[in-house]
């Protein structure tokens, strides 16, 4: 709803059609997804009209990434503090992104 800027009443239409459709319990309520969100890296949402090799048509293409430095550094933390580990302690990280 955020990345295609909806909010409101379009919303509220959205979730009571998807709901009508998909069943009451398939649209989570805003405090819901946000609980889950907590304490997660922001997501970046991108999109196109991008025409493939061969093809004569344009498609919309949207994709979303997360900044990878932001998202090592969370877990990094998380991980540390759950083993009451300090910052300070640590050499050297080493960081394996495939």
């Amino acid at each position: 709803m955020s990345a295609a800027s909806v909010s409101g009443t379009g919303e509220r239409e959205l979730k009571k059609h998807l709901g009508a459709h998909l069943g009451k319990g398939f649209c989570p309520t805003r405090r819901s997804v946000d609980m889950l969100s907590d304490g997660h890296t922001e997501v970046y949402y991108g999109s196109i009209e991008f025409t493939y090799d061969g093809k004569e048509k344009a498609e919309f293409v949207e994709w979303t990434e997360k900044n990878i430095n932001n998202e090592i550094t969370v877990y990094l933390q998380r991980h540390l503090a759950s083993k009451s580990i300090t910052p300070s302690e640590v050499v050297r990280v080493q960081v394996v992104v495939g």
